[in-house]
C-alpha cells in the first residue's frame, strides 16, 4: 500500500529500490513502465520525496517540491483502486499509459482515467510531465482498457 492505494510490486518488474513509501527503479520494459506508472499515480502528491526523485529538473519539479513541502494530500480523504490501463505508446525510451482508477472521496466515487507519461533516463523510468496530456476524465466503461488484476 502506498498512501492508501495498492501499488503493484514484482521481483521481476520492480521496484528494486524502496525507502519507506518512496519507490524507484523498475525494469526497462513495458511491464516495468506499467508498474512504474501505477506507483507514480499512487504516490504523486501523497508521498514525500516523489517529486524530487521522479520529475526532471526544471520549474515544474521546483513547483511540485514546494507543493510537497506545503503539505501532502491525506490518504484518508482519498483512496484509489486501479481497475484498468491501456498503453497509448511504448518504446524503449518512453511510455504513455492511461490508468483508470476508482477514486473514492467524501464527495463520492468516480472512475477516472489519468494519463501518465514516462521516459527512460539513464537507468530508470522517470515522469515526463510534458506528455501527460489532460488531467483526467470520467470513464463510464472499461471498453478499450485492459482490466487491472491484483
Amino acid at each position: 500500500m502506498v498512501a492508501g492505494t495498492a501499488a503493484p510490486v514484482s521481483e521481476r518488474y520492480g521496484p528494486y529500490a524502496q525507502d519507506g513509501d518512496l519507490w524507484t527503479c523498475y525494469e526497462h520494459s513495458a511491464n516495468g513502465a506499467l508498474f512504474a506508472s501505477a506507483y507514480f499515480l499512487s504516490a504523486s502528491g501523497r508521498v514525500e520525496g516523489v517529486s524530487g526523485e521522479w520529475l526532471p529538473e526544471g520549474d515544474f519539479r521546483d513547483e511540485a517540491i514546494a507543493s510537497e513541502e506545503e503539505g501532502l494530500q491525506d490518504s484518508e480523504e482519498l483512496t484509489v483502486t486501479l481497475i484498468g490501463y491501456r498503453f497509448q505508446t511504448y518504446t524503449e525510451e518512453s511510455a504513455i499509459i492511461d490508468l483508470v482508477g476508482e477514486f473514492v472521496s467524501p464527495e463520492g466515487t468516480a472512475n477516472v482515467s489519468i494519463r501518465v507519461a514516462l521516459k527512460w533516463d539513464r537507468d530508470r523510468w522517470v515522469a515526463d510531465p510534458e506528455n501527460f496530456g489532460e488531467q483526467g476524465h470520467a470513464v463510464e466503461s472499461l471498453d478499450g482498457y485492459s482490466p487491472w488484476r491484483g
